[in-house]
């Protein structure tokens, strides 16, 4: 593999997290009220703070 391709690589794998990292922060801050837990499983809770 040559360094072009190494790089490429790479920089797909941050734009993906980057985007996915920013959809979980988008989603969480329109489907969580502040302070109010919410379920997720018996012995886990999200919450916004």
């Amino acid at each position: 593999m040559n360094p072009n391709t190494s790089f490429l690589r790479y920089l797909a794998i941050a734009v993906v997290t980057l985007l996915l990292d920013q959809l979980s922060k988008w989603s969480a801050l329109s489907n969580l009220q502040l302070g109010v837990p919410e379920p997720v499983l018996p012995f886990m809770n999200w919450l916004l703070l």
